[in-house]
């Protein structure tokens, strides 16, 4: 089925981050650059991950558990 304002939907992230994405379900991902760059249980977690690990301030993005799907 094709809802009618799909088409006019942008693409937030690359087909290589989808499916990264895919790889942790469940799980708080902090994004840089169009890249994955800290994974976590928590944003706060995720968070501190990705300062560590020496970068600026992430996109943070919270993967569904497979077979379930999040809408705002």
């Amino acid at each position: 089925m094709t809802l009618p304002a799909q088409d006019s939907i942008e693409r937030v992230f690359s087909e290589k981050v989808e499916h990264q994405l895919l790889e942790h379900p469940g799980k708080w991902v902090g994004l840089y650059n169009d890249e994955i760059v800290a994974v976590g249980n928590s944003p706060a977690e995720t968070l501190s991950l990705a300062r560590k690990a020496g970068y600026p301030p992430v996109l943070l993005h919270h993967v569904p558990e497979q077979g379930k799907a999040y809408f705002f």
